[in-house]
């Protein structure tokens, strides 16, 4: 996400502008600032403040006319924050959401009719929590364990010995993502 805007201020042959991008990726925020016409005395004040208004975070910037900052909000709770930029040309306000990345999360069943074995592999873009499940004719549990993955994983399962159907399913925090009934 980016968001910029530049402010004019001072008298109509004298603009002073100031220029500004918010962008966000993940949990770090990230403030390009410049402005025109500024001195060495110049200061800019960043304030981040929270979805209530209570400010988070205060810092003052000195003599620079020109700065690129990144803010981690890792350690805030997820909602949105306004960002506020102050300096002698005016205020700049910004809105960002701050929420968990989504984890793409794939996955498939492999099984072959001849034996009676099944292989499951997982993809994710990202850290994941998933679950592997083995289920028999009535739904009853047989196997089940989550582990986290972080790309991919792969889970086989030998059911030779197992009487009867049935089903081997993987699914994550969202809900089933496959199963497969042997």
């Amino acid at each position: 996400m980016i968001i910029s805007r530049v402010a004019f201020a001072g008298g109509v042959n004298t603009p002073k502008a100031t220029s500004t991008s918010v962008s966000m990726k993940g949990e770090i925020v990230k403030i390009f600032y410049r402005s025109e016409n500024s001195d060495k005395s110049d200061k800019v004040k960043v304030t981040i403040y929270d979805a209530s208004s209570k400010a988070v975070f205060t810092e003052e910037i000195k003599r620079k006319s020109t700065f690129i900052r990144p803010y981690n909000l890792e350690n805030l709770p997820y909602g949105e924050y306004t960002i506020v930029l102050e300096d002698k040309n005016g205020r700049t306000e910004e809105k960002v959401m701050f929420a968990k990345e989504s984890v793409d999360v794939r996955a498939s069943i492999i099984h072959k009719k001849e034996s009676r074995k099944a292989m499951v592999t997982v993809f994710s873009s990202g850290e994941t929590e998933v679950t592997y499940s083995v289920l028999d004719i009535n739904n009853n549990v047989l196997y089940s364990k989550s582990e986290k993955v972080n790309g991919q994983a792969a889970k086989s399962f030998n059911l030779e010995k197992v009487k009867g159907a049935v089903t081997v399913q993987v699914s994550d925090s969202q809900g089933l993502l496959k199963y497969k009934t042997l």
